[in-house]
């Protein structure tokens, strides 16, 4: 476990560091709990840096993104499942007449290194794993609050590709 937290911080480094407009290497952090379709807790740990602008606006709102470096556990009956994820998600933020509210939808597709290949009656067989995501949310001020929708899956590299589905409620702080 140390080794992978290790990974974590010396890839969120090397990641966010690239960014050379921000001086910030990290511009929020984020936490959320879930389930999957077993019933079983999701636990996710974050850290995000922002897309240096705006890729698009118009009238109703504008889009833009973050880079999402994350750790994720996820829990069976007998055993657990940690996982190292990287992925850019774009939000599209809708304009509302309520100051400093910001509703917003997001997606994303990345990819996942998971510690075990199988779990209870799941085979995934690849340490690989892609992550698709979506969700939608609300930004007020400093503080973001999503319900996300994120599939697992080896996009059938090799077989059995059982993939997982996990429901999760995510809370970020923007620095």
């Amino acid at each position: 476990m140390k080794k992978i937290i290790i990974y974590f911080l010396l890839t969120a480094y090397s990641i966010f560091a690239s960014e050379v407009k921000d001086t910030k290497l990290i511009n929020s952090i984020s936490i959320g709990f879930g389930q999957n379709k077993l019933n079983k807790n999701v636990f996710k740990l974050g850290l995000q840096k922002d897309f240096t602008s705006k890729i698009y606006e118009n009238r109703n709102g504008y889009l833009e993104g973050f880079y999402d470096l994350s750790l994720n556990k996820w829990d069976y009956k007998e055993s657990q499942i940690y996982g190292l994820a990287f992925s850019p998600v774009f939000e599209y933020y809708f304009k509302t007449k309520i100051k400093d509210l910001s509703p917003f939808i997001h997606a994303g597709i990345g990819v996942t290194y998971i510690s075990k290949t199988s779990a209870d009656n799941k085979q995934y067989s690849t340490h690989f794993q892609f992550e698709d995501r979506i969700g939608l949310g609300v930004l007020y001020k400093k503080h973001k609050l999503s319900f996300d929708y994120f599939h697992y899956s080896n996009g059938s590299i090799k077989e059995p590709n059982d993939g997982i589905d996990i429901i999760l409620i995510n809370y970020m702080y923007k620095f």
